[in-house]
């Protein structure tokens, strides 16, 4: 159910995920870590929390998930992009990569720093994707 909200995005969306910020089990939080959809004026209060929390969680699945809602999102808030950039240490690097992810897309400069001190991808790690995102925010930054 919560991962079919995502298709459905809106306010009642939105309250419907929000009852499970909390649950025990990690797998409703990481549906409902990519569960939101934010509008042309970003993520509602609420859910901005919420996701700012579920950056924090425990369990690296929720905090990446999380990361990549803002990261696709239209919210620009500064307490967004600081969450993100807590994530450029975390032990799981595959967080890391979407925390450098997000802050390109955020036009964050923390991103260049985040993305250089990545430790090496183990063989096969589908993350060059990821990673051109800082290559092209550096070319949006160097244009201006």
């Amino acid at each position: 159910m919560l991962v079919g909200l995502s298709e459905h995005p809106g306010p009642r969306a939105d309250a419907a995920l929000l009852a499970y910020v909390g649950h025990p089990d990690p797998r409703p939080r990481r549906a409902v870590a990519s569960g939101f959809a934010s509008g042309p004026l970003g993520f509602p209060a609420a859910v901005r929390k919420a996701l700012v929390d579920l950056m924090a969680d425990p369990d690296a699945e929720v905090r990446e998930s999380a990361c990549r809602t803002v990261a696709e999102g239209r919210d620009r808030d500064p307490v967004l992009a600081d969450a993100m950039a807590a994530l450029l240490d975390d032990p799981v690097r595959r967080v890391r990569v979407a925390a450098v992810y997000g802050l390109a897309r955020h036009d964050d400069e923390r991103c260049v720093e985040g993305a250089r001190r990545l430790p090496p991808a183990p063989p096969g790690t589908p993350d060059a994707y990821d990673l051109f995102e800082v290559g092209r925010y550096e070319a949006r930054r160097d244009s201006r």
